[in-house]
């Protein structure tokens, strides 16, 4: 699996650097994250592999959205708290395969097509 898009819109965990929307967009398979001690290196991490993003983490208009290419296929999923914390998931050009926008079902599409466990998070 390789990440090509990282986009958080309002992430609690970057406001001591005060980073109101951060975009990745990695070119490289290595990456140099630095920043003082409480910056977010960290939280960001976590969020560079596929996740369902805790709400909590976010402001009333946050916005999680991870692109990532693997076997062939193009992933993307996305998660908006302006929406209710409405969650997509999109497999190439089809249609959201998360129909009722859950958690749940999110992770069930993360472990299907990425082919991921619970230890993966």
């Amino acid at each position: 699996m390789r990440c090509t898009l990282l986009r958080v819109r309002g992430y609690n965990r970057f406001d001591l650097g005060q980073i109101r929307e951060l975009i990745i967009t990695p070119e490289s398979p290595i990456q140099l994250v630095l920043g003082t001690n409480g910056a977010g290196k960290s939280s960001l991490l976590a969020l560079l592999l596929p996740t369902v993003p805790d709400r909590a983490d976010f402001d009333a208009d946050g916005i999680y959205e991870y692109h990532c290419e693997h076997r062939g296929k193009s992933i993307r999923l996305k998660s908006q708290l302006s929406k209710g914390f409405k969650h997509e998931f999109y497999v190439d050009d089809s249609e959201n395969l998360n129909v009722g926008g859950t958690g749940p079902a999110q992770w069930g599409l993360i472990y299907e097509y990425l082919e991921t466990n619970d230890d993966f998070n």
